[in-house]
């Protein structure tokens, strides 16, 4: 049986929905019996608390010292294990540099990139000076070494071959897993919560939340509360807590920071609705997880789920605080008519159908294999 080795900035609830896309596609990958997954990551504040959460899959979190800029910490631990394959997750960190490192030094080893919305054009855009240099430096090189880059969705995919036109692409969805029991959806007004969970950070639209939050009073009205979980990126919780206290909306809304294991859990099955109103995404981790909970979500198009809004499991917004408010209002109305647990339902069934991890996992190994040899799968788009 063939390793395959992953390799990211974080191995813990810190790399948000990165950490739990690879952690699915290992047991995904464990399931086929084809292959053996192991995963390389930096140390971190949570790595030690989060390492359980890795199950059977060997874990290796590696401390690096400050001047250790090319990640040669990372390169060794990857060299210990002998991969048949080497699949990076993540594009700008210490992680991509030493992939670019490995890629130098041998090549025998093939090389899959999983970009998770990292070159969409928001994301590119954001520290645009910085990843111009990284690009001309080591960046460029690393994907164009790459044998197959990842993408979540044909959106993605076509981000990336506007960036690297000719570069071998394959589109895998991220997976979830389905917990156990019925979904359970408030239906009690005093109980109601629409529930934001993921990184906190500028691009996910908490700004525009915030603010319509203030300006949507069905959804005060109607007994509804906000709670945003998830880690701060950057000191921007701070920001959206002082201006939840400028508006007034004291214990309506709620920040309870990043959740995991059965914390995580409590919360989608408390809450009643999920929201995303974000700029970009490459395929969210959470938006899955909300319909594996039986939860009706309003998102955003850049969330590309478009299948989410075809299946009447989501209902679309944008990014702005007009359109957010429209959206809050209609589900408070979708609410008292006892409309949103059929839409979550849905939701459910849509994840049952297309994006559990066994299937996400043979789809991934089915790509290894072609890297090694094998027929060439469906899912390669160029």
């Amino acid at each position: 049986m063939n390793m395959v080795v992953h390799m990211s900035d974080s191995a813990s609830r810190l790399g948000g929905g990165i950490y739990e896309s690879i952690r699915g596609l290992c047991r995904g990958l464990s399931s086929t019996g084809r292959w053996r997954p192991a995963m390389v990551g930096q140390l971190d504040a949570f790595s030690s608390t989060d390492a359980p959460m890795w199950g059977d899959t060997p874990l290796e979190v590696v401390a690096r010292g400050r001047l250790d800029f090319l990640g040669t910490s990372l390169v060794r631990a990857v060299k210990s294990r002998s991969p048949g394959i080497l699949h990076l997750h993540g594009i700008w960190g210490a992680s991509s540099r030493a992939a670019w490192l490995l890629a130098r030094m041998e090549s025998e080893h093939p090389l899959v990139v999983s970009a998770h919305g990292m070159l969409e054009p928001w994301a590119m855009d954001r520290g645009r000076w910085k990843k111009r240099v990284a690009w001309r430096v080591w960046n460029g090189h690393l994907l164009r070494s790459a044998k197959c880059l990842h993408a979540l969705c044909d959106e993605e995919a076509s981000s990336i071959a506007a960036v690297l036109p000719g570069a071998p692409i394959c589109v895998i969805p991220n997976g979830v897993d389905l917990p156990g029991g019925a979904p359970v959806m408030r239906s009690d007004a005093e109980h109601r919560v629409m529930l934001f969970m993921g990184r906190i950070h500028p691009k996910k639209g908490l700004v525009q939340l915030i603010e319509a939050w203030a300006r949507a009073p069905g959804t005060i009205a109607g007994g509804w509360r906000l709670i945003i979980a998830g880690w701060d990126d950057g000191g921007h919780e701070q920001a959206l807590r002082t201006r939840a206290e400028t508006l007034g909306l004291g214990s309506s809304v709620s920040f309870v920071g990043p959740v995991a294991g059965a914390a995580k859990e409590e919360l989608f099955r408390r809450a009643s609705a999920f929201i995303l109103p974000s700029f970009s995404e490459g395929l969210p981790m959470a938006v899955l997880e909300a319909w594996s909970y039986g939860l009706p979500v309003l998102m955003t198009d850049e969330c590309h789920l478009t299948s989410g809004f075809d299946a009447g499991a989501a209902r679309r917004i944008e990014p702005h605080v007009a359109s957010i408010v429209d959206g809050l209002e209609d589900f408070a109305v979708r609410a008292k008519r006892s409309e949103l647990a059929p839409m979550g339902a849905r939701g459910r069934a849509l994840v049952e159908r297309r994006f559990s991890w066994p299937l996400i996992g043979d789809q991934m190994a089915g790509i290894y294999e072609w890297l090694l040899g094998a027929a060439r799968p469906a899912c390669v788009v160029s």
